[in-house]
């Protein structure tokens, strides 16, 4: 029988406890914080610290040593970490319910095993890692604005999920998942594959929870500027520093079976000293832009990187708010209502262009591009009508009706790209630009008909299905054979016919522009001359152009 251990154990003092702390996330961003601050900070993570080591590891009865750290939160004090804490509390006028919460959490957890759905998960969160950001907040007196604290939460919620996604295989262990059950069925994952080895099943998951949480994280910077200082620095190293998560998960292509993906410690050095040598908002907010560019668009990112640096940076912009448009009409995690009311929040916010911001690097680098180009407002409330279009609309009968909907999504984002290269007729070069985002559109959509199909949207017009005798049940089972090729064929000599015409922009652009233009259509005819090699195989392994044939992409037009 294993002895039970108190919380006046050797090894759950605080030096201990600080020790195991060391180089996390957390720690690290605390050291921007202004000096006063630490030590509140520091006594704050040590109690949550404590309470997942008691909920996790502690041997003997763990439920009666969570009553016992509780009875210890109500005073007095015994343990050395809830001494310093008290401290902190009294110090700082710290409201106790969000100790409770963290303690309960680790209840839960010897209790339930399981979340059905996200929102289970997003509940369970309100325990185990909402209240540390509230107690953040509460350190800074600023607990009381319910802005901050819904950016707070959603912040949390973020690093909370990007350490369920570094470790399947230690949860499993301890007889827990955290990811949603009702994710692992939509990507056929089943628990025993939370051990490894990886799968294309798990790679697939794990990005879809990636990107779920690159989302909420991305709400600590607007917070970070509310906050300012360096308070506002070291609570935006926090965000930072579970993005440098999730891109080292990226890298290791989510094996997260033989070692744990994270950020190094020197990783996180380099980006504290990033922030604390942040330059303005507007250079942040284009930073982030093109970070998203290169991330989300890798061939449309190296076709852009010849034009000039404020180009490239209002390119990116556009790009990151299309992008955004596009996350929210995908994002099957919300009810159609929630998509609709966020995508209206998209469209005020372009309708208060370029003097409304609404602290939000999208929207800042967006704000001033529009200011610096004079970016038509109504080619970005198209872009908004077409993801509104994806929440109500999954099918399309013939394609004078899909030519509207990418008329929305892409020929939008044609004309307010062209604004920004500034071409020497506008109103001639705006048709070609619309042409050629319709072009690029149609190579998505079939580059892009298995991810599609997914998320229960399908992109070829019906009565071109019809006439070449696929169905529907042949796209779910991923069938490539005679009658497919004719009908993606169409859709590619459809592409191609609609690239001739809109690269008749180039005669209106300037050397570098045109060249810009030039480099990334030129990706983009590579892709679709390997999708045709291969017989239009899309469904299995996503089609995608490796560096050098990127460069021969462009260097062959």
């Amino acid at each position: 029988m294993p002895k039970r251990v108190s919380l006046a154990a050797p090894e759950l003092a605080a030096a201990r406890i600080d020790a195991r702390a060391r180089g996390e996330n957390f720690p690290v961003a605390s050291f921007l914080a202004p000096a006063w601050a630490r030590p509140h900070l520091r006594a704050i993570y040590g109690f949550a610290r404590l309470v997942d080591t008691l909920g996790d590891e502690a041997p003997g009865d763990r439920l009666a040593l969570l009553d016992e750290l509780e009875r210890e939160l109500d005073g007095p004090p015994k343990a050395e970490v809830m001494q310093r804490l008290h401290a902190t509390i009294e110090a700082r006028s710290l409201p106790l319910d969000p100790f409770r919460r963290l303690i309960e959490a680790n209840r839960i957890d010897q209790r339930k095993a399981r979340y059905e759905t996200w929102d289970e998960v997003r509940e369970y969160c309100t325990y185990s890692a909402d209240p540390v950001g509230r107690l953040v907040l509460g350190v800074y007196g600023r607990l009381d604005e319910p802005v901050l604290v819904e950016m707070s939460d959603a912040v949390c919620t973020g690093l909370q999920l990007v350490n369920f996604l570094q470790d399947p295989p230690r949860d499993l262990e301890l007889g827990r998942v955290y990811l949603p059950q009702e994710d692992l069925r939509r990507f056929s994952v089943a628990e025993d594959e939370l051990t490894g080895p990886g799968s294309e099943r798990f790679r697939s998951l794990a990005r879809f929870e990636s990107e779920r949480a690159r989302s909420l994280l991305s709400r600590g910077f607007p917070l970070a500027r509310a906050l300012g200082g360096r308070a506002g620095r070291s609570v935006a190293l926090f965000a930072r520093g579970g993005l440098a998560a999730l891109e080292a998960l990226e890298r290791a292509e989510y094996d997260v079976f033989t070692r744990r993906p994270s950020p190094s410690a020197f990783t996180l050095g380099r980006l504290a000293l990033e922030e604390l040598s942040r330059p303005s908002e507007t250079a942040s907010a284009y930073s982030q832009a093109l970070r998203i560019t290169r991330r989300e668009a890798r061939s449309f990112a190296w076709g852009i990187r010849v034009l000039p640096l404020s180009k490239r940076r209002a390119v990116a912009a556009l790009y990151a708010f299309a992008r955004r448009v596009d996350d929210i009409a995908d994002d099957g995690s919300l009810a159609g209502e929630e998509r609709r009311r966020r995508l209206e929040s998209c469209r005020a916010a372009v309708e208060g262009l370029p003097e409304s911001r609404d602290s939000d690097l999208v929207l800042v680098a967006l704000a001033d591009a529009v200011a610096r180009y004079g970016i038509p407002r109504q080619a970005l409330l198209d872009l908004v009508d077409g993801g509104l279009m994806d929440v109500d609309q999954t099918r399309y009968e013939s394609w004078e009706e899909l030519r509207e909907y990418c008329r929305r999504v892409a020929g939008a984002v044609g004309i307010a790209c062209a604004a920004v290269y500034g071409p020497s007729e506008p109103d001639e070069a705006m048709r070609y630009a619309e042409t050629l985002g319709l072009a690029l559109q149609q190579i998505n959509i079939i580059r892009d008909v298995g991810e599609d199909w997914r998320l229960g949207r399908v992109y070829l017009p019906r009565d071109e299905l019809e006439h070449f005798g696929v169905t529907e049940a042949d796209i779910e089972a991923g069938r490539t054979g005679p009658e497919w090729r004719a009908l993606m064929e169409h859709q590619a000599a459809r592409a191609e016919q609609l690239l001739a015409e809109g690269l008749q922009i180039l005669a209106y652009l300037d050397l570098r522009s045109a060249l810009g233009v030039r480099s990334f259509s030129g990706t983009y005819r590579a892709l679709l001359e390997q999708m045709r090699a291969s017989g239009f195989e899309v469904f299995d392994v996503p089609p995608r152009l490796s560096a050098a044939e990127k460069v021969r992409a462009v260097v062959s037009r």
